[in-house]
């Protein structure tokens, strides 16, 4: 599944501390995705399957990294 780098960041920095205020300026530099998608096609043939949605995984992610600062 496609998710734009925009919603991305928002998604992982709302979870890790939402009181970070995040601005985008709205600049592309040439060359420069403006989504992100993964080519799982060969995690698929050794019977791969994606469970967990990337909403629910980011947040997950973002939980771990704080427990891994707090030590």
């Amino acid at each position: 599944t496609s998710i734009r780098i925009k919603d991305a960041v928002s998604q992982f920095v709302s979870a890790f501390d939402p009181s970070i205020d995040i601005i985008f300026s709205g600049e592309e530099m040439q060359g420069s995705p403006k989504n992100w998608v993964a080519d799982i096609s060969e995690l698929k043939k050794t019977g791969f399957c994606p469970v967990i949605p990337f909403h629910i995984g980011i947040r997950q992610y973002a939980s771990w990294l704080k427990s891994e600062f707090s030590k």
